[in-house]
């Protein structure tokens, strides 16, 4: 992730690992938002960290760095970045290093991808119930055809909010959707204990009402479709 243009961090993480800015007023009693976060090291030196906005929230980078950032500052917020996003510590030496290889990112450890594999595989799920729930209300007979599609574009509206997130991400310059669905993954899968039949429960569930939903609408399609036998 390179943030270019936008971002003045020499210590770059992917917007994963920012965190939501303070709503509360500030000073107590005023209506003025929060606009800035600073870093602030044990030993007193301070940074406002970078900031991105979408859809009315604001995000900031807790790892932030500027150019006039002393070297022991760049340093503590390398070790606070990685560990962030590998789990352990790791020297700018050693990962700069391509000898030695780096740990995996805490998002592709097993709970959050089995907790991705059942977020995919709930919204292929939901894409065919919607287009289902279509093709039941026609078979139906409905004297107007286009009375389904009102409660059609309604279902679509998920897939409407985030290919509108997508585009609005874009063109911005920064990459916004899949970060922060991996944010929402990483929160669940650490809320969770590091079982897996517990993690595998979470995640089998939401596709399982979708699937169930699905057979119960597709059942009724096909009796309502089913030629009347005459005798």
């Amino acid at each position: 992730y390179e943030p270019g243009e936008y971002f003045s961090s020499t210590t770059r993480v992917p917007l994963t690992f920012w965190r939501r800015m303070p709503s509360r007023p500030f000073p107590p009693g005023s209506t003025h938002r929060l606009e800035k976060v600073e870093i602030v090291a044990p030993w007193g030196e301070r940074v406002v960290a970078d900031t991105f906005s979408i859809l009315g929230m604001t995000y900031f980078d807790p790892f932030t760095t500027t150019s006039e950032s002393s070297s022991r500052f760049v340093e503590w917020q390398f070790a606070n970045a990685t560990t962030a996003v590998y789990g352990r510590p790791i020297s700018e030496r050693d990962y700069n290093n391509e000898s030695i290889a780096r740990p995996p990112r805490v998002v592709d450890a097993w709970p959050v991808q089995l907790l991705g594999a059942g977020l995919t595989l709930t919204a292929l799920l939901y894409m065919l119930l919607v287009l289902e729930l279509d093709v039941s209300a026609r078979a139906n007979h409905f004297k107007q055809p286009l009375a389904s599609w009102p409660s059609f574009l309604l279902l679509n509206l998920p897939v409407y909010a985030i290919g509108g997130i997508c585009v609005y991400a874009d063109s911005r310059g920064a990459p916004v959707f899949i970060p922060m669905l991996e944010r929402v993954l990483l929160v669940i899968a650490r809320a969770l204990p590091d079982n897996l039949i517990v993690v595998g429960l979470v995640a089998a569930i939401p596709p399982a009402v979708i699937y169930a939903l699905l057979d119960r609408v597709f059942t009724r399609s096909e009796f309502a479709r089913a030629p009347t036998v005459q005798r």
